[in-house]
C-alpha cells in the first residue's frame, strides 16, 4: 500500500528523528560486547551477535543517504516508541486510503 505524507508531516517526522538523536545512534543494538581476562593477564574482547533474538530495523533514507538501526527489545526505548507511532500513523493512512468493499 502506498500513501503520501504532507511536507509538514515529513518535517515533523524528521524533527522527531533528531529529537531522539536517531542519526547519532549506533547501527546495531543486537550485539553483546564484553571483556574478559586472558590466562596471560591481558584483556580480551568478545562480541556476540544475537541472531536468535527478535529485532526491528528502522531506516531513514533520502536520495543518496541512508541510516538504519537494528535493535531488539532492550534497544533504545525512545526509538521503539517512535517506531510504534510511525507504524500506527502508517496504519491509519493505509486504512484511510483502502477501497471500500
Amino acid at each position: 500500500m502506498l500513501f503520501t505524507y504532507s511536507s509538514e508531516g515529513l518535517l515533523t517526522m524528521l524533527n522527531a528523528f533528531y529529537k531522539i538523536k536517531f542519526f547519532d545512534l549506533p547501527t546495531r543494538y543486537n550485539l553483546r560486547q564484553s571483556v574478559f581476562l586472558k590466562e596471560d593477564g591481558s584483556i580480551g574482547t568478545s562480541v556476540l551477535r544475537m541472531v536468535d533474538t527478535a529485532s526491528t530495523t528502522v531506516c531513514f533514507s533520502i536520495r543518496n543517504y541512508e541510516k538504519c538501526i537494528t535493535y531488539s527489545s532492550d534497544g533504545p526505548r525512545d526509538l521503539e516508541e517512535f517506531t510504534q507511532q510511525i507504524f500506527a500513523k502508517a496504519n491509519r493512512l493505509a486504512n484511510a486510503s483502502a477501497p471500500e468493499e
